[in-house]
């Protein structure tokens, strides 16, 4: 468990739960804000961490097919008569 921040009377702001996962010769740490292992297991996390991984090489690949690589995603446009 790990405790972040201090709020009201020294309370802490997040609660985090550490989840320390082996594969092959690595160690691999995730932070979540599932404190129950028996909710969240271990195993299910290294897999939800595979697939979005896998979901964000496909955005980087979907940018990059089109170039649009440097696609500038701040402020959006402001139309004339738009409200503010």
């Amino acid at each position: 468990m790990i405790r972040l921040g201090t709020g009201y009377q020294g309370n802490p702001i997040l609660d985090l739960r550490l989840v320390e996962i082996r594969h092959g010769r690595s160690w691999y740490r995730y932070l979540t804000s599932v404190l129950d292992p028996k909710i969240l297991p271990p195993f299910v996390v290294g897999a939800l961490y595979s697939r979005r991984w896998r979901i964000e090489e496909s955005f980087l690949l979907l940018k990059r097919l089109p170039g649009l690589s440097y696609l500038w995603t701040g402020e959006p446009l402001r139309w004339a008569g738009s409200p503010t």
